[in-house]
């Protein structure tokens, strides 16, 4: 049940991020996010070394 909760929660946030524009600099660590991730996440706002952290719930 917390799995498909969780996965509910990125699917939204997921849909409200499609369509905003990806951040040039990631919000955690403010390290450059590469354009190839920025057109290929839209929205994405963190790069892939933060987010390999946030999905391993290490990181916020």
């Amino acid at each position: 049940m917390i799995l498909n909760s969780a996965i509910r929660s990125q699917l939204a946030t997921n849909q409200m991020t499609r369509a905003a524009a990806s951040s040039p600099f990631c919000h955690y660590c403010d390290e450059p996010i590469p354009q190839a991730r920025q057109h290929a996440i839209r929205g994405c706002m963190c790069c892939v070394d933060c987010q390999s952290l946030i999905e391993r719930g290490k990181r916020f």
